[in-house]
């Protein structure tokens, strides 16, 4: 009896229960929805005005560029601001570099980096501060040094730390190549790609102020430094053949043979080597298709195309190699050797091994 007495009431207390739920979900359901559309409307609302300060602004900077005579309304509140910010980042990726001082002058004039400075140092939020961070790198504003100096000090959040390199690599000088590579060293959890990016943002600021010669000393200083792991050196050679600083060709001929023992540094310098023009004697190269790793003989055979045909011999060997990668890399570098290269095609297709004849019939097929 007691059992049957306890289920009973259970089974009451919760169809009361259920019923208050439901009441309660058909009473809120409305109340949701209201805000979800009051929220869509303001957030419309918000854009539709965002958007259009953001072309009377652009109007407004195109007439300053063909007059600086020209007087631009000065923003009066924080969206007129930040879409003025906008507009300058976009016009200093569109426009000539002769034109990025006005604008740079703008962003102080019209206290576009006053305001975003405010929100990078005082501001509660991370995502607040990396945004306001982000948009000073892209006005890059070589006087916003030193305040992307002190927040490295004192920053705890790592994504707003990897977008302070960032902004500072871009108007960064020579002290600041060491303190990057120290923060770098110390916080050893960004990508090679990343490390890289921070090394040709360095490297086209130095070029773009003609000093292309100091960039270069600083590089080989770093190179040469033991306290400088691999894979930073890695990135920085691969960040000289993405910048396309041709000057740094001896320096990479020479890593080559001083790194001869790291395969991944090999690699790093035939690529680099390779954006640049190529290893046009064929000596690098000729090292490379005979390096025991796959790896090395895999990127030498990629950019052997521009190498003295002194090379064509050992690509020949390699059109026979064990690794996929190996041959058709050999086998698309013969290729393009214009009628030398396909000579040794042809004449391979009809080869007893089955790995040389496939790659051969592969390439001419291509041609």
């Amino acid at each position: 009896m007691l059992d049957m007495a306890a289920r009973l009431l259970v089974n009451y207390q919760f169809h009361d229960l259920l019923k208050g739920t439901i009441r309660l979900l058909l009473a809120g359901t409305p109340l949701v929805l209201v805000v979800m559309l009051i929220h869509k409307l303001m957030t419309e609302r918000h854009e539709r005005l965002t958007t259009q300060v953001k072309h009377r602004y652009l109007s407004a900077c195109y007439c300053y560029l063909a007059d600086p005579a020209y007087v631009l309304p000065q923003p009066r509140n924080r969206r007129e601001t930040i879409a003025l910010a906008d507009v300058l980042i976009y016009l200093l990726a569109e426009t000539a570099p002769e034109q990025h001082p006005l604008l740079q002058g703008l962003a102080t004039s019209m206290h576009v980096t006053d305001l975003l400075r405010h929100q990078a140092t005082t501001s509660r939020s991370w995502v607040t501060r990396l945004l306001a961070i982000e948009k000073l790198g892209f006005l890059r504003l070589p006087e916003l040094a030193p305040l992307y100096r002190d927040l490295l000090e004192h920053e705890p959040e790592a994504h707003v730390i990897a977008k302070l390199l960032w902004a500072l690599s871009r108007v960064a000088t020579s002290n600041d190549l060491h303190l990057i590579n120290r923060i770098l060293i110390a916080r050893p959890v960004h990508s090679g790609k990343f490390n890289e990016l921070l090394y040709w943002n360095i490297i086209k600021g130095f070029s773009s102020h003609g000093k292309e010669g100091e960039v270069l000393a600083l590089i080989e200083e770093m190179l040469a430094g033991p306290e400088i792991p691999l894979q930073l050196k890695r990135d920085m050679i691969e960040a000289c053949g993405a910048a396309e600083l041709k000057t740094s060709m001896p320096l990479l001929r020479h890593a080559f043979g001083t790194f001869s023992g790291e395969p991944t540094m090999k690699i790093s310098c035939l690529r680099a080597i390779g954006a640049l023009g190529g290893d046009l004697d064929g000596e690098l190269t000729r090292s490379g298709l005979a390096d025991p790793d796959w790896r090395v003989r895999a990127i030498a055979a990629r950019y052997a195309a521009p190498a003295s045909r002194a090379v064509i011999p050992s690509l020949s060997l390699l059109l026979g190699d064990p690794n996929y990668h190996v041959r058709i890399n050999a086998a698309r570098s013969l290729g393009a050797m214009a009628e030398e290269g396909l000579a040794v095609i042809r004449a391979q297709v009809n080869s007893e091994d089955r790995f040389v004849r496939d790659v051969c019939t592969y390439i001419l097929e291509e041609v």
